[in-house]
């Protein structure tokens, strides 16, 4: 299988799985947005089947693929943006999230 399929699927099947639901993830922990870094480095470094010295940053640049915690902030931040055009009674009835960098939790994903 060449290199591009490769990227297709884990763009359409597998950084979806790895994603889901996250504009919800503003409570989790550093530790959780670690644990799905390190997934997405495993899945592109045996995608390119890079040697150990390849630095995640150089592979992630080469496959025009942006690093987890940023591609979920750029979805969060569409979804929240957007919430107001969502028919949804259930969203509708949500308060609007304004993170603030001096507390805690929720946490400030979106800053």
């Amino acid at each position: 299988m060449t290199r591009e399929n490769k990227v297709l699927i884990y763009t359409a099947i597998l950084r979806p799985v790895l994603t889901y639901a996250c504009p919800i993830w503003a409570y989790a922990a550093k530790s959780n947005f670690i644990h799905i870094d390190r997934c997405q480095n495993t899945i592109l470094r045996q995608i390119t089947k890079a040697r150990w010295y390849m630095r995640n940053e150089d592979i992630r640049h080469v496959l025009n693929i942006p690093p987890i915690k940023e591609f979920i902030k750029s979805i969060s931040e569409k979804f929240f943006q957007n919430l107001e055009q969502i028919d949804n009674a259930a969203i509708k009835e949500m308060d609007i999230y304004t993170p603030t960098p001096n507390t805690k939790r929720p946490r400030a994903i979106l800053l």
